[in-house]
């Protein structure tokens, strides 16, 4: 399989975008499915997977760290935040929210690295317009230190990636 520079790592040229497992496009298959799905990426040379909390309201970070964890040496893992399932509406029904604040943020990173079963994950913030991006960036001098992230804010419309 090619390879492909990504910031530090070296990663497949093709990498497996794990949204569908968990919703989506239709039912999410099941775990039997996935799971070989994910098995026969990572031993035909995939090394590139993401995920995000917000597949699946953290589903999917659960079923990738589930299946994948025994062989976190031979991948890269990528995951977003900044979109999130919350009860709004305190009815038991998740929906979608935009929350870019510091606090959320490292919280939301905490848990993903939970769900996923790893100490570091390439974490992707997908912005929160109404939260500057300094702020975002300043979760790395409050304790955040449980994952080396790399923040690619939206900002008017173009990315920018911080390290």
């Amino acid at each position: 399989m090619q390879t492909r520079q990504l910031g530090p790592f070296e990663v497949s040229a093709i990498g497996l975008g794990c949204m569908n497992l968990s919703h989506a496009y239709g039912p999410p298959p099941p775990f039997e499915d996935a799971e070989k799905l994910l098995l026969t990426a990572l031993d035909s040379g995939v090394t590139l997977f993401d995920t995000a909390t917000l597949y699946g309201f953290g589903a999917n970070e659960t079923l990738v760290g589930r299946v994948l964890s025994p062989y976190r040496s031979r991948f890269t893992l990528a995951s977003k935040c900044g979109l999130q399932g919350v009860d709004v509406n305190k009815d038991g029904k998740l929906v979608r929210v935009i929350d870019g604040r510091p606090a959320t943020i490292q919280a939301t990173c905490e848990d993903s690295l939970r769900r996923l079963k790893t100490k570091g994950a390439h974490t992707v913030f997908d912005g929160d317009f109404f939260v500057p991006a300094v702020q975002v960036i300043q979760i790395n001098n409050v304790g955040f230190q449980a994952a080396q992230a790399v923040f690619a804010c939206r900002l008017n419309g173009g990315g920018a990636a911080v390290d």
